[in-house]
């Protein structure tokens, strides 16, 4: 089952842990401001070209797609298919790497993963 956790569901385990109050509607509350400033932290260091590492979770980065050759067909209705290569263009993206606790964490059993955090 795949479970869809959004900026909100941060924020409002932010304001639980914290205790903090305040705030009309969940996008002004304290713990939404500091999910935010977090995030924002983040975007903006990887647009700099920066890698942002949190450590015991990992790594962002970006990288560059290489450009790759491309068959651009065009169809002509009487004389069937016809085209030309090209390139597709560099493209940026971000990428991930999980730190290795993250990545046993992750993999441990549900089960095991309770009793580890009862226990801290």
């Amino acid at each position: 089952m795949d479970v869809v956790f959004h900026k909100g569901h941060l924020a409002r385990e932010v304001q639980e842990i914290l205790e903090l109050t305040g705030g009309n509607n969940e996008w002004t509350t304290p713990g939404a401001k500091i999910v935010t400033v977090i995030i924002n932290a983040i975007v903006k260091a990887l647009q700099k070209g920066d890698s942002v590492t949190i450590q015991g979770f990992g790594t962002f980065s970006v990288k560059v797609r290489k450009p790759k050759p491309l068959f651009k067909r065009y169809f002509y209705q009487d004389k069937g298919k016809h085209g030309e290569w090209g390139m597709t263009k560099a493209k940026p993206y971000v990428h991930f790497k999980a730190t290795k606790s993250l990545k046993q964490f992750v993999s441990q059993p549900i089960i095991d993963q309770e009793k580890n955090e009862s226990q801290s």
